[in-house]
């Protein structure tokens, strides 16, 4: 990005803003974007067999093989009867495929998300991530997060989404432990307290969230969506149990509006973008250590080194020192 957006300077919904993350390629005070217009503030609903079976199963095949990635997909595509499937000139045009049939299935065709809001609504972000014992989603919310690295401005979506895919706790011999969702109904008040990652108070124990009526739980099931307003935190319990080979499959969708969306398309979560540059950044690292002489030479490469890093450990993305997406 080579220049602060215009907006930036207009939008009287910009405020301070700290949660305990200040991203070392920005040296500006952190700041947030409130109010967003959405028709239902404090949205979470949860909707059962939301996308068909085929489909399911066919990111549950896609997310195995990759164990992550991440596209765009424009609205304009969404409204576009006439597109059914990208192009095979189209870089990662299966997976595209694959996202765009998710959210016509699950958010557009089926009314989650009204007419209005879609209106306003730029574009969509959808990752996959896969998982295994003992995985857990860290508390956090959900920005456009390359915009926040650069700008230390948060942008959260209007709305987020997540989606079951794997054949889990549908019958006896496909029970999964742990790993449901939760989110809290205070918003940016509860994130404001605990802060980035906890950074500012830990989260209470599972048992007492559980009976805090808060916090918003949503066991793992196939075919099993929630939808809620994207200013939710939100993470996930530890899975402490699978079935043999198979996978906890989350597909995650984030929908940003017409200010922060072409932002968000430039760099989505867990992109092959992201992850060719996570690395670049190891191998880096592991040619040239980030030396106070390096740091010297080149200040923001190593800042945006030392991030990259960061956030593939955060999503267990780095193993035995490796990168393995």
């Amino acid at each position: 990005m080579s220049s602060v957006p215009a907006w930036t300077r207009t939008n009287n919904n910009l405020v301070e803003w700290d949660d305990g993350f200040h991203p070392s390629a920005s040296a500006s005070a952190g700041k947030i974007v409130l109010n967003q217009p959405k028709t239902t503030p404090g949205l979470f609903r949860i909707i059962e067999n939301a996308v068909p079976d085929s489909l399911a199963d066919s990111l549950y095949a896609s997310a195995v093989a990759a164990k992550l990635w991440g596209v765009y997909i424009p609205t304009l595509d969404v409204k576009n009867n006439n597109l059914q499937a990208y192009p095979a000139s189209k870089d990662e045009a299966e997976r595209h495929t694959l996202a765009l049939l998710a959210i016509r299935a699950f958010l557009y065709d089926s009314n989650a998300i009204s007419t209005a809001d879609w209106e306003d609504t730029h574009g969509v972000v959808v990752w996959v991530i896969t998982s295994s014992v003992n995985d857990t989603v860290n508390y956090h919310m959900d920005y456009a997060e390359m915009f926040r690295y650069q700008t230390n401005i948060t942008y959260p979506p209007k709305y987020g989404a997540t989606l079951h895919v794997s054949p889990l706790n549908t019958s006896a011999t496909t029970i999964m432990k742990g790993g449901d969702f939760y989110a809290n109904s205070k918003g940016l008040a509860h994130y404001k307290e605990h802060g980035y990652k906890e950074a500012f108070a830990p989260l209470p124990s599972q048992e007492q969230m559980e009976k805090d009526k808060s916090y918003l739980i949503a066991p793992y099931k196939y075919k099993r969506g929630v939808i809620m307003d994207g200013n939710f935190p939100h993470g996930s319990f530890p899975v402490t149990e699978l079935p043999q080979n198979t996978h906890r499959v989350v597909v995650g969708f984030n929908l940003f509006n017409w200010e922060i969306g072409p932002h968000a398309q430039e760099y989505p979560e867990h992109s092959s973008k992201f992850n060719k540059y996570v690395k670049v950044a190891q191998a880096a690292c592991k040619k040239e250590p980030l030396t106070l002489e390096a740091i010297k030479k080149s200040p923001q490469q190593a800042a945006f080194l030392r991030y990259l890093l960061r956030k593939a450990k955060e999503k267990n993305l780095i193993q035995n020192n490796q990168f393995v997406a």
